[in-house]
């Protein structure tokens, strides 16, 4: 079972991965965002809008 602190440390990383990809390309739908970083686009979704 993961704890609160493993899944926060995911959100982090998986956060910093959509922003790497932003640098990268520039811009990027959510779609190709999702390819890109391997992400789900559900996941990706609620990154960007955290973001």
């Amino acid at each position: 079972m993961a704890t609160v602190g493993s899944l926060e440390a995911l959100r982090e990383l998986n956060k910093l991965r959509v922003i790497d990809a932003l640098r990268q390309r520039g811009t990027a739908s959510r779609s190709e965002l999702a390819r890109h970083t391997g992400l789900s686009r559900t996941t990706v979704a609620t990154l960007v809008s955290d973001l």
